[in-house]
């Protein structure tokens, strides 16, 4: 898969403390290698960018490019278009940050 498409993994976030890890780990799991990882807290009003951030480190090293960024709350629609923007892969898959991916999702 050396010359494998990039997928742009969007995640837009909020308010999913207890969930976010459990999200970005399905993502790291993946077996499919050419993955970057765009994750956008939209002004959550508790921990969930703390949490995210948490497993930056691990993220950089498992992914191809990691962006975490934090906003101010202004919905859904323009969150999604903002992960779009930033996003650089040949193909999205985008993901709720409190939903779990099989480990094949992305491969398939």
């Amino acid at each position: 898969m050396q010359n494998a498409p990039i997928v742009s993994v969007l995640m837009p976030a909020y308010n999913h403390q207890n969930y976010i890890q459990q999200a970005i780990k399905s993502i790291i799991n993946q077996t499919y290698n050419n993955i970057e990882l765009i994750v956008l807290d939209d002004g959550s009003s508790d921990l969930t960018f703390e949490k995210m951030n948490e497993l930056k480190e691990e993220c950089e090293k498992r992914f191809q490019r990691v962006h975490f960024e934090k906003k101010e709350n202004e919905g859904v629609v323009d969150t999604v278009n903002r992960l779009i923007e930033l996003s650089k892969g040949e193909f999205i898959f985008m993901i709720a940050s409190d939903d779990l991916i099989k480990e094949d999702a992305i491969e398939k």
